[in-house]
């Protein structure tokens, strides 16, 4: 039987996740952004071979979907091109990975892997921080002068 104090419950309950799924939107497209802003896009990881670039860059992020880092080139599903931007930034580092500086330490990163409200980002120390946190640790990562 539902009551009244049930039924409010549930709409307060399905208010909060409305609440928690615009937020969570707002700062994944935050993420995305910063990510393209310093010539990076996300990839989402769903086979082990080439057609994780095939289908493109992700347009928006997704929980539970791992990503993997790439620089943004003209012609972004070309395997080519990409490797291409990457041995460039390769040479240009001698031979560093790209890295990002989580709690004051730099460390190189290929991705991360959205976990609703949280993020595991792909470095040696694999820490899980909230979305926001990650948002701002995009602001350390490489810049990448993007493609033309």
């Amino acid at each position: 039987m539902v009551t009244k104090q049930n039924a409010n419950r549930r709409d307060c309950l399905s208010t909060t996740r409305r609440d928690s799924d615009t937020y969570n939107g707002k700062v994944y497209a935050t993420i995305l952004e910063k990510l393209h802003e310093r010539g990076w896009a996300a990839y989402e990881e769903r086979f082990k071979d080439n057609r994780d670039i095939e289908a493109g860059p992700a347009r928006t992020l997704k929980p539970q979907s791992k990503y993997i880092v790439l620089p943004v080139v003209k012609d972004s599903k070309n395997l080519d091109s990409i490797f291409e931007k990457l041995e460039e930034i390769a040479v240009k580092r001698g031979r560093k990975m790209p890295t990002i500086t989580i709690e004051g330490k730099e460390q190189p990163w290929t991705g991360f892997v959205m976990r609703g409200d949280s993020v595991k980002v792909s470095t040696p120390s694999g820490p899980v921080m909230s979305c926001g946190e990650f948002a701002d640790a995009l602001d350390t990562i490489l810049y990448v002068a993007l493609a033309k």
